[in-house]
């Protein structure tokens, strides 16, 4: 389902209601009681933006509008949300965090700015703390906003004197901190280039990284459910990292997606992770964290810059619509993998021995991302002949070998922690 022309930028839902932000456009409230038919109920047009961000609180939507700060709409009357109180930021407003009567807003090149809103009409700044870097995303626990502050870390704020915030710690990293999250007495952090970093903050004055796990691409975002964290790479996909021991984060799974991108923004609801890339959806089911898989996909127009979730829907904010995916029947998969979905492969290839060119057939017994390659006997890739997410079912691929050199070669297919491999010939 469409209902925009303009960028969509974020999504949150509250109850049956899904509150949109569009670029330009500004803020839409859609009724979603029944998903497969989203109707729209009320809209409010912006003098300003473009929006980055949306939170829903009772009855009050705040939007972050860049350098046009912060905009309280009145929600009650959902046909007719109307602004009711602005809040101008001397920055670039990016993330809210409400806690209690007040509005934490990551603003930016300006870092920590907690404004009261006991009177939405009448927002008022009582206190800001300038972080040296740019506050991006931010969380707020037992008096303390913990703030991804790009190229200077991670950053501690004491906020239990909302007039008179004070850092009392923080932690710098080789690259820029995108996000962050917070699990016990732990903060989970992505580095961007260098993964994950766990920073004990069981004393938040004196913070110590005490534990890293490296990952290869870009840690756009992060969650923590139980005893994992999930990191989100718009390059590599999504990564499950054990956190059960917080100084010993252990990477048990990686689902690699399609060279068209990985993951851009995703939710973790239960035991189902939601993801959301550039041109697809995807349903993985997380019972078991260490062996997650599919059970639902569906391809989309274009990158999603949100994700909500409601019931057994999932909304999405893509470039220039909004979507909702009915996820009924991947929610209903069956749960005992083993027995519903043995996971094996079957690799064979005609002819062989070949001159030149030779047929690599293979067959998935469940959809997953599947890596098909040629080694030398030294071990050295040769050839990638498949590098994406294939259906189960039964596929081929020709490997041209008219630029190597004779001999005995391995062909071997891996994907979701099973492989198979395969002897060819090479004779010309």
């Amino acid at each position: 389902m469409e209902s925009s022309s303009k960028k969509l930028k974020s999504v949150a839902v509250v109850g049956d209601y899904a509150y949109i932000i569009q670029d330009l456009l500004g803020f839409k409230v859609l009724n979603v009681t029944d998903p497969a038919e989203p109707k729209e109920v009320g809209r409010w047009v912006p003098t300003c933006g473009p929006f980055k961000n949306v939170e829903v609180y009772e009855h009050y939507a705040y939007l972050c509008a860049d350098t046009s700060g912060v905009r309280i709409l009145d929600v009650t009357d959902l046909s007719t949300p109307k602004e009711i109180g602005v809040y101008d930021s001397p920055g670039s407003a990016l993330m809210t965090f409400r806690h209690g009567d007040y509005l934490h807003v990551a603003d930016g090149a300006s870092g920590l700015r907690i404004v009261d809103i006991t009177n939405p009409e009448q927002p008022v700044e009582v206190g800001f703390y300038d972080t040296p870097g740019i506050a991006r995303e931010l969380l707020v626990r037992n008096n303390y906003a913990y703030i991804a502050d790009y190229t200077h870390g991670l950053r501690i704020i004491d906020v239990s004197d909302p007039t008179r915030p004070v850092e009392v710690g923080f932690t710098l990293f080789a690259d820029v901190a995108l996000g962050v999250a917070l699990g016990g007495n732990y903060a989970y952090v992505g580095i961007g280039k260098f993964g994950l970093r766990v920073v004990d903050i069981s004393d938040p004055t004196h913070p110590e990284e005490v534990a890293s796990n490296q990952t290869v691409g870009w840690v756009r975002g992060v969650r923590v459910s139980g005893d994992y964290a999930y990191l989100a790479d718009p390059s590599s996909g999504l990564r499950v990292v054990d956190i059960s021991n917080p100084l010993q984060p252990t990477q048990v799974y990686r689902l690699k997606l399609e060279a068209t991108g990985g993951v851009l923004s995703f939710q973790i609801v239960d035991n189902y992770a939601y993801l959301a890339g550039w041109y697809y959806c995807r349903v993985i089911n997380l019972e078991n964290p260490t062996q997650p898989y599919i059970v639902g996909q569906t391809n989309t127009a274009g990158g999603s810059t949100g994700v909500a979730v409601k019931g057994n829907s999932l909304l999405v904010a893509e470039h220039y619509r909004f979507r909702i995916y009915d996820c009924s029947q991947a929610l209903s998969a069956p749960s005992d993998r083993s027995a519903s979905h043995p996971e094996s492969f079957s690799l064979s290839a005609y002819p062989n021995p070949f001159n030149s060119t030779t047929t690599i057939s293979y067959q998935t017994s469940t959809p997953s991302d599947v890596t098909v390659s040629v080694y030398d006997l030294s071990g050295r890739v040769v050839a990638t002949l498949v590098d994406g997410f294939k259906q189960a079912g039964s596929h081929s691929v020709n490997w041209n070998a008219k630029n190597i050199a004779n001999g005995l070669y391995i062909v071997r297919i891996e994907g979701n922690g099973f492989s198979a491999s395969k002897k060819v010939v090479l004779i010309k």
